[in-house]
């Protein structure tokens, strides 16, 4: 019921609109800040002299998630053989994921209009898909903390099998 033609035919033209978003001129409108380059140089020791860090420095966000996200990250870094340019690539992969979430959550809560309105202002915000371009410890937070409201409001519905999607999006 959820997935008629119709709601195929709009999440089609939601994700192409998201996918020119974040790809058109990638590189071009590429850019590298501070914060990811210590990233970068962290991942880098994993993927080059094979040292997995049991701290890296503190971000400027007031928090640290440690070391975890640097080996979770690793394995992409090694197929993108290091190149910062082709992890952006990535970075706008997981945007295509949110643009898909948000829609998922906005047909959740007033239908399936509101989760195509909500996707089409997010998939086609120029400076939401600007900063997807980046690849850095904060890239998964929209996609997780939307993930997580969807899991919440299948299970107040009473749909316990999100209590799994709920416990992966919040840790």
């Amino acid at each position: 019921d959820f997935m008629t033609r119709k709601t195929l035919l709009l999440l089609g033209l939601i994700l192409i609109l998201s996918a020119f978003m974040r790809f058109y001129n990638l590189y071009s409108f590429g850019y590298f800040t501070g914060d990811e380059e210590i990233f970068h140089s962290m991942v880098r020791k994993v993927t080059v002299d094979k040292r997995p860090p049991l701290v890296i420095p503190n971000a400027q966000i007031g928090g640290s998630m440690g070391s975890f996200f640097v080996l979770l990250i690793s394995p992409l870094f090694a197929l993108a053989n290091n190149d910062p340019l082709a992890v952006q690539v990535i970075g706008s992969v997981f945007g295509l994921a949110t643009t898909l979430a948000i829609f998922w959550v906005g047909s959740l809560t007033a239908g399936q209009r509101m989760g195509f309105l909500a996707g089409v202002l997010y998939g086609g915000s120029f400076m939401v898909a600007l900063f997807d371009r980046r690849l850095w410890t904060l890239t998964l937070d929209p996609l997780m903390i939307t993930l997580s409201i969807g899991a919440l409001i299948k299970i107040i519905q009473k749909k316990y099998q999100y209590s799994l999607l709920l416990a992966m999006a919040v840790s």
